[in-house]
């Protein structure tokens, strides 16, 4: 016969191994859920801040435009009493308004007047304008009026006194015509007072456009539209300052899309909306990027997370966000009555929420194993001091009171047998026996 024996001190131990497991892994397992579901809330609030951040600035450059297009009309009274002149405009008005208010913070390209052209099939542009730049130290001063339609003609003005450099004009062309959108406000019957023109390249730049009309009593076309334009690298610069961070692993991107075409109208990252092409005769060409192509590797992986979206942003109606492996996305429709109608894109990068998660299980991990330890080593220690010793100090009493009988002595049914068989299964003894 053979007897393999295990003492209570280890099975309560081996008991209590798997009851502080269970309960560590529990616990574990929801503060893991719940710093998770934190960290992506955090995620979130931080992403929708950055949106709503992107979202002013937009709202500031559609302000400023909406601002300086109604300034052509307050301080050029032959727009609103719908007398413009057949010729010989003096545009000393508007070159002063211009040198008003463009400036380095709000970069005004070009403000102005425009009309429908007498005698060109509701086809034909007149215009009086102020813009920047154009080969001139200050601003150029074009027109195309009706006199002298369709010829366009350019001077140089000086912003200090709104007089012209040299009587000889610094700019000779054609007026290209209505674009469809004005047509739709001036050419009766209009179907918009105001419209965003669609953001196109402008010498090298691209540019967005307000125009408003300016009607006259008794009238059923508008008289006029009063227009003013800025550069879009007004709105990168805003969008750069929005997601600059001296934390490498807080690399933020922002842009923004057009909704009907997913062509990217700005964004945070320098030379990302545009790229310079040769055409059939070998001359550059600005164009334009879609966003799935752009060349920045967030941009792509933002666009492949937008598949259910990137065929028809139409089907994008309100704001979404998402977890896209390492960047939390945030994308915002934005859309008001002049026709703009744009989709605002940020991503913040997870990488530092997941590294505090990581550190977070790490010392949750690291606290249950240690308390596991512990927990193991009291226990062992608890059930053979209190347990097992006591239990064997009375075993040895009781023998030493019934004299030197032992068990091989006695028959099954002695007191002494039955003390050892209860001691035995008291203390945790296991037996095993076989016929050897």
């Amino acid at each position: 016969m053979a007897r393999v024996s295990c003492p209570a001190s280890l099975w309560v131990t081996l008991w209590m191994v798997l009851v502080l497991l269970a309960a560590s892994l529990s616990v574990f397992g929801i503060m893991y859920s719940a710093n998770r579901l934190q960290l992506d809330a955090y995620a979130e609030v931080v992403s929708g801040q950055l949106a709503h951040g992107v979202e002013g600035a937009v709202n500031q450059i559609v302000y400023e435009l909406r601002e300086a297009a109604d300034a052509v009309a307050d301080v050029e009274p032959l727009v609103t009493s719908c007398s413009m002149p057949i010729s010989d405009y003096s545009p000393q008005p508007l070159v002063r308004l211009f040198n008003a208010l463009s400036s380095p913070s709000r970069p005004i390209g070009s403000l102005g007047i425009i009309q429908v052209a007498p005698n060109s099939s509701n086809n034909g542009k007149v215009s009086w304008q102020v813009a920047s730049g154009y080969g001139c130290q200050d601003y150029m001063y074009a027109y195309a009026d009706p006199a002298n339609y369709p010829t366009f003609t350019g001077y140089c003005y000086f912003a200090s006194n709104a007089t012209p450099v040299d009587t000889t004009p610094d700019y000779v062309g054609t007026d290209w015509g209505l674009k469809k959108e004005e047509r739709e406000l001036l050419v009766a019957p209009r179907t918009k007072a105001e419209v965003f023109l669609p953001v196109f390249p402008l010498l090298g730049y691209f540019t967005l456009t307000y125009e408003r009309t300016v009607s006259c009593q008794g009238q059923s076309a508008p008289y006029a539209a009063v227009f003013a334009e800025q550069s879009i690298a007004q709105l990168d610069t805003a969008l750069r300052s929005l997601t600059i961070s001296n934390d490498p692993d807080n690399d933020r991107i922002a842009f923004i899309l057009e909704r009907s075409t997913g062509a990217l109208v700005s964004a945070s990252e320098a030379n990302l909306t545009q790229r310079l092409v040769q055409d059939g005769n070998n001359n550059l060409q600005v164009e334009r990027v879609f966003f799935q192509n752009a060349t920045d590797e967030r941009i792509k992986e933002i666009a492949r997370s937008m598949e259910p979206y990137a065929s028809n942003l139409e089907n994008l109606y309100s704001a979404q966000s998402w977890n896209q492996g390492r960047l939390w996305v945030t994308a915002v429709p934005y859309q008001n009555e002049a026709g703009l109608n744009w989709v605002l894109v940020v991503a913040v990068p997870q990488g530092s929420f997941l590294q505090t998660l990581a550190n977070a299980s790490a010392f949750s991990i690291g606290l249950s194993v240690g308390m596991i330890l512990i927990g193991l080593l009291l226990t062992f220690l608890g059930v053979h001091f209190l347990i097992s010793r006591p239990l064997n100090r009375l075993q040895k009493h009781v023998r030493e009171g019934m004299g030197e009988a032992t068990k091989s002595d006695l028959d099954d049914s002695s007191p002494i047998v039955e003390l050892d068989e209860m001691l035995l299964a008291v203390k945790g003894y296991h037996s095993i026996t076989s016929n050897a």
